[in-house]
């Protein structure tokens, strides 16, 4: 009698192991197409990180050559700056009169 109890409870658990299985099975295509689309996933993040490096070097050295510009702008600034100052002082020098002496003389 108990070796035919045995006999049953190796029986469903053999049913029940084969239901796990499938289950089994089944949980594991679905980590397999996961880890695929994380694969998937991953290569493309590298691939945009990869892209976004090589934006960043040309931006950076962009920057590079606009500060070299900006210096050399600067350094033109500060040379005509002193002409243009003396400009605008004899600019505002300038007298009603004077516009008047000047219409005068080129009548």
């Amino acid at each position: 009698e108990k070796l035919q109890q045995g006999a049953e409870d190796v029986e469903t658990m053999k049913v029940v192991l084969a239901d796990e299985e499938v289950k089994l099975r089944k949980a594991e295509e679905a980590t397999n197409a996961m880890l695929s689309k994380l694969e998937l996933s991953s290569m493309a993040a590298k691939k945009e990180q990869d892209a976004v490096a090589v934006i960043k070097q040309g931006c950076e050295e962009d920057k590079e050559r606009i500060a070299g510009e900006k210096a050399l702008a600067e350094e033109d600034l500060a040379k005509a700056q002193p002409f243009v100052d003396e400009a605008e002082r004899a600019v505002n020098s300038i007298k009603p009169n004077d516009l008047n002496e000047l219409k005068a003389w080129q009548a």
